[in-house]
């Protein structure tokens, strides 16, 4: 059961930073396009955090925030980050990091924690394979 609330926790940390990355870089983008494609991805990744949220209720518990500090530095990278460049380009590249990251966490998590529940497991297999979607789709951009 620790595996699951621990695996569950992740997404939620991933699934925040991702959202909070979306709409602070949003207001830099001047594109049409491309903001509606980061509008859907925003989108998505918050019909996700419902499906999580739903998880932590089924087993009693509520997810973890994200300490303040993180958040802090994940806003101030992105500002920093597009602050001489704000191009689709340069936007679409920080997105690319931060994603590739979570795909990263996501798949470390999958093969570190085996007895995962059936719900879990497919969540974290989800996740990871949305936000590889969405890396493609930001290569696009590039």
């Amino acid at each position: 059961m620790d595996d699951n609330i621990n695996v569950l926790n992740e997404i939620h940390e991933g699934l925040l930073t991702n959202l909070n990355s979306i709409s602070n870089i949003s207001n830099n983008v001047s594109d049409n396009d491309f903001r509606k494609i980061l509008t859907s991805q925003y989108n998505e990744y918050n019909t996700f955090l419902n499906k999580v949220n739903f998880e932590f209720s089924k087993l009693g518990k509520n997810p973890k925030d994200i300490p303040l500090a993180s958040r802090i530095m994940n806003y101030m990278n992105n500002k920093i980050n597009t602050m001489s460049d704000t191009s689709t380009s340069n936007i679409s590249k920080i997105l690319i990091r931060g994603t590739s990251m979570g795909i990263l966490t996501g798949k470390k998590l999958l093969k570190e924690n085996q007895n995962l529940s059936f719900e879990v497991k497919n969540l974290l297999e989800d996740f990871i394979t949305k936000q590889e979607n969405d890396v493609e789709t930001l290569k696009e951009w590039l």
